[in-house]
C-alpha cells in the first residue's frame, strides 16, 4: 500500500469520534441528490414554499409503476438509480445502472430500510421471457419499467417510485457543495488518489468519483457500500445547513435528477421524514462472481437474499 499523497494528506482530517445520528441519513429516500433535498424541504417548506414547489416540479415525470406498487397503506418502495456515462452517452437513456439501492419506507412506524444491490447481480429480465441478465444492463437493453418490474420480482418487494441521476449530475452537485466529508472504508488507490481505511477526507468531485469507482480486489460489493457513504455525507451536510444546501442544489435539481415521486406526496411527507424517521442500512446482497460467455456476473446467494428481503418485509411492509 502506497503512502497517501501530499494532496490527500492536506485534505485528510482527524477521524471524527461522534457517530452521525442514524436519522440524518434519511436524505437517501429519494436519490443521491434528492436525498439532501428531502431533509432540506422538511425544514424549509414553511419559509420557502414557492421556491421549493418550483424546484420539485422540475423533477416530476409521468412514469408510474402500478404493477409493482405497494398495497399496504403508508408504505412505499423506492428504487434509487445511478447511471454511468458508458459509451459516451450523455442522456439518461441507454446507459448502465452503475448504482442500485432499494429503499423501503413505512410512514406509520417512521422506519426506513435500505438495501444496495450489486450491479452485476444476475436476475430474470421480466420483459424478455425471464431471460437472465446482469441487473445493471436491463435499463440499457429495455426501459425503466422493465428494470422496476425485474427488480421488484427479484426482491419480491414493491416498487412505487424511482429516482435517478448520472455521474455527470453527481459531479455537478458535489461541485456546488465544494467538498464533501467521507471516512474511507478501506485502503486503496484509484487514479491519482489514495485512501487509508478509517481516515476522513474532504473530497472534491474528482476525488469523490475516484472513491466511488474503485473496484480492484474488493470487487463491486464494497463499491455499493461506498456509494452510500457519499450519499450519507451529502445528507449530513444538508442537515447541518439546510438553507445553504437548498440554495446550492435547487437551481440545478431539475437538470440532474429524474423521479416519479409526485410533488404533492413529497411535500406531504418530507416534514415528518426530516424530523423523526430512523434508517437502517443493510449490507449489499452477497453472491459469487463468475465469468460467463457474455462477461462477468454475480450468482446471488439466495439465502442471503431471502434473509435481507424478509427483514425488509417484516420491518416495513406489515
Amino acid at each position: 500500500m502506497n503512502d497517501i499523497s501530499t494532496e490527500n494528506r492536506v485534505r485528510r482530517k482527524r477521524k471524527r469520534k461522534k457517530k452521525m445520528p442514524i436519522w440524518k441519513k434519511i436524505g437517501i429516500v429519494v436519490t443521491t441528490i434528492v436525498a439532501a433535498i428531502a431533509v432540506i424541504i422538511g425544514g424549509l417548506y414553511a419559509w420557502k414554499a414557492e421556491q421549493i414547489n418550483g424546484a420539485l416540479s422540475a423533477l416530476d415525470t409521468q412514469t408510474t409503476f402500478t404493477e409493482t406498487a405497494s398495497t399496504i397503506a403508508n408504505t412505499k418502495g423506492i428504487l434509487l438509480i445511478g447511471l454511468d456515462n458508458n459509451n459516451g452517452f450523455e442522456t439518461l437513456e441507454h446507459r448502465y445502472t452503475d448504482s442500485l439501492t432499494y429503499v423501503g419506507v413505512n410512514f406509520t412506524t417512521q422506519q426506513v430500510v435500505m438495501l444496495p444491490i450489486y450491479r452485476d447481480a444476475r436476475i430474470p429480465m421480466i420483459c424478455d421471457n425471464n431471460r437472465e441478465e446482469n441487473i445493471n444492463r436491463i435499463y440499457d437493453q429495455s426501459d425503466l419499467n422493465c428494470l422496476a418490474q425485474s427488480t421488484a420480482n427479484f426482491l419480491d418487494l414493491p416498487i412505487d417510485y424511482y429516482a435517478q441521476t448520472s455521474l455527470t449530475g453527481f459531479t455537478q452537485a458535489v461541485n456546488r457543495f465544494g467538498t464533501i466529508t467521507v471516512t474511507a472504508r478501506e485502503s486503496f488507490c484509484q487514479g491519482s488518489y489514495c485512501f487509508n481505511a478509517g481516515e476522513t477526507y474532504d473530497m472534491n468531485a474528482e476525488m469523490a468519483i475516484a472513491y466511488l469507482q474503485y473496484r480492484g480486489n474488493t470487487s463491486g460489493l464494497n463499491r455499493a457500500d461506498r456509494q452510500l457513504d457519499i450519499i450519507s455525507s451529502i445528507a449530513d451536510q444538508c442537515v447541518n445547513d439546510v438553507f445553504g444546501c437548498f440554495d446550492k442544489v435547487a437551481p440545478i435539481l431539475g437538470d440532474i435528477v429524474t423521479t416519479n415521486v409526485p410533488v404533492t406526496e413529497m411535500t406531504q411527507y418530507l416534514g415528518a421524514i426530516s424530523g423523526s424517521m430512523t434508517i437502517e442500512q443493510l449490507d449489499v446482497i452477497a453472491g459469487t462472481n463468475t465469468q460467463l460467455a457474455d462477461g462477468w456476473t454475480q450468482i446471488v446467494d439466495q439465502t442471503d437474499l431471502q434473509v435481507k428481503t424478509d427483514h425488509i418485509r417484516t420491518t416495513i411492509f406489515q
